[in-house]
């Protein structure tokens, strides 16, 4: 069976908040991913990225070579 990941960006601002989702993003069995995404964030205090490495069997693992933001 093949493994489904997921990762999800958020935004929030310095006055706090639940913070706002820019992305999620699921695939199933890549082994690596190139994405680029422009946002505009005025007034962005904090990104949030969550990556799951597997939803299937909760065992999986995951790697990030790089994140630039810009």
């Amino acid at each position: 069976m093949r493994s489904l990941q997921e990762f999800t960006i958020r935004w929030s601002t310095a006055g706090g908040g639940q913070p706002r989702e820019i992305v999620r993003q699921q695939s199933a069995g890549s082994t690596s991913e190139i994405e680029d995404y422009e946002v505009n964030l005025d007034g962005v205090s904090a990104l949030q990225l969550v990556i799951k490495p597997d939803l299937t069997n909760k065992e999986g693992l995951a790697t990030l070579a790089a994140w630039r933001v810009a």
